[in-house]
């Protein structure tokens, strides 16, 4: 990708990665070793092998165990390996039928694209095809403008990196592109991978090598039809067992990388950041770690699970009472009282209620006591003279 320069941007960017360094109480995600800014590697097998790479994480995609890390918390550019937490934003909520009509914002954004045309009908498969095969940056924008737009999506990104725990994250793009503030970790990209891997949809999208893209209407005189996109992604189509996942790359970024595999039965997650134009092949070097007996090490840390949305609690029925018919309906069916909102002033609800209750058995008792008093009389109201109660409440008000 084409990178945003210059010395006062460049310095204002540096400035927005120190500050957005992790606090020390969320640097501890994943356990005690994962503060540590060097290498730390699980003992009883052979030490892992050395790679450029400023920030590593090697972990075990079942289990979540961590086995080997270098700096795993540390707070840097992740370029395109961000739309792996772009892709598990939408993904869940997009219909891959639906269709989107390209426009000039798509086609003209900056960085990497697949090459949507102005007018051209794509679906959403069509588009998360273009994201993961071509690092796309106009099918994500795309995507972002069918979710409702970059600043919605953006601030649903931050809230799923919230969701799965990954603290070093903050996401000012859904394409990764460099910008102030917009930062993530090794560790954090290992999140996003385990997460990935759970959905079958986006393992489909980044184990895919090569799909037909659509073209669009003429422009400027040039005809724009169908076309192959074939994919970037190396490991993919050199590691055997590959599942994805991405890759990205800015100058200031470096090489960032997620990548996955599964061999005899074990899934293995390495992530890595501020690498060299060899970070495929780095991946494939851990991986090769991890198979060769490297998932045997002790865990260094633990990949967290996501958080769980706290559970509905269920109405308190006493524990004498449990067991009866009776106890059981009257905590599955609403009383009349409990139709009434329930507010900070519920005693002073609970008051008027009970007024109004004993408002209205006063009041059925004066009419039992005037029928009772008719009737002693033989005094029958003529049925030619209906009363002007009777009247009004036979007559619809209007609105």
């Amino acid at each position: 990708m084409q990178r945003r320069s210059g010395l006062l941007g460049m310095t204002g960017a540096l400035v927005a990665v120190a500050t957005a360094l992790p606090a020390p109480a969320r640097a501890s995600v994943g356990g005690d070793q994962m503060t540590r800014g060097g290498l730390v590697a699980g003992s009883g097998v052979a030490a892992p092998p050395v790679v450029p790479a400023l920030s590593y994480v090697v972990a075990d995609a079942d289990t979540g165990a961590v086995l080997a890390a270098k700096a795993p918390h540390r707070a840097l550019r992740p370029a395109s390996t961000l739309k792996l937490l772009t892709a598990l934003t939408l993904q869940p909520v997009l219909d891959p039928r639906a269709t989107y009509r390209g426009t000039d914002a798509d086609a003209n954004v900056e960085g990497s694209r697949a090459g949507m045309v102005p007018g051209g009908t794509y679906t959403v498969t069509n588009l998360f095809q273009g994201m993961f095969l071509r690092s796309g940056n106009d099918t994500v924008h795309g995507l972002a403008v069918l979710h409702g737009g970059v600043t919605k999506t953006v601030a649903d990104m931050n809230a799923e990196a919230a969701r799965l725990q990954a603290l070093d994250t903050h996401a000012v793009t859904p394409d990764g592109l460099d910008e102030d503030g917009q930062v993530s970790s090794a560790y954090d990209l290992a999140l996003f991978g385990r997460a990935a891997l759970r959905n079958p949809a986006i393992v489909s999208y980044a184990t895919t090598t090569h799909a037909r893209f659509p073209g669009g209407p003429r422009s400027y005189g040039h005809a724009h039809p169908a076309f192959q996109l074939w994919s970037e992604q190396r490991f993919v189509q050199h590691y055997p067992g590959a599942l994805g996942l991405k890759n990205g790359y800015t100058s200031l970024a470096r090489n960032t990388l997620v990548a996955a595999a599964r061999r005899g039965g074990h899934t293995v997650v390495v992530t890595l950041m501020d690498d060299g134009a060899g970070a495929w092949r780095d991946a494939a070097k851990l991986a090769d770690w991890y198979y060769a007996g490297g998932w045997h090490a002790a865990p260094v840390g633990q990949l967290v699970d996501p958080v769980q949305p706290a559970p509905a609690a269920a109405p308190a029925v006493s524990r004498a009472a449990a067991g009866t018919p009776a106890a059981l309906r009257r905590a599955t069916t609403p009383s009349r009282s409990s139709v009434v909102p329930e507010t900070a002033a519920g005693a002073g609800g609970a008051l008027v209620l009970a007024v109004v209750l004993l408002r209205l058995r006063a009041v059925r008792r004066t009419r039992r006591r005037r029928a009772l008093r008719a009737a002693q009389r033989r005094d029958v109201p003529s049925p030619r003279r209906p009363s002007r109660t009777a009247t009004s409440a036979s007559t619809p008000k209007k609105a």
